[in-house]
């Protein structure tokens, strides 16, 4: 879609920081994390956040819609 700035908002510190930091992650993880730091790496800008699940109700409310679904 030609997007060259992406602000990526996730509601787990947890995950914001493990993308952030270079640290290798559990065996579990491995490979889905480094899929989305290759993701990251591309030609675009990306500005990873936390934000609070309770500041994010709209984004919660489609979320829940879409597991909802078949």
């Amino acid at each position: 879609m030609g997007f060259i700035l992406v602000e990526l908002n996730v509601d787990s510190l947890v995950v914001a920081k493990t993308l952030l930091d270079e640290e290798d992650v559990s065996p579990i993880s491995r490979s889905l994390v480094q899929n989305i730091r290759r993701l990251l790496e591309m030609v675009w800008e990306v500005k990873v956040q936390h934000s609070y699940r309770e500041a994010n109700t709209c984004a919660d409310a489609l979320a829940n819609i879409g597991c909802k679904m078949e």
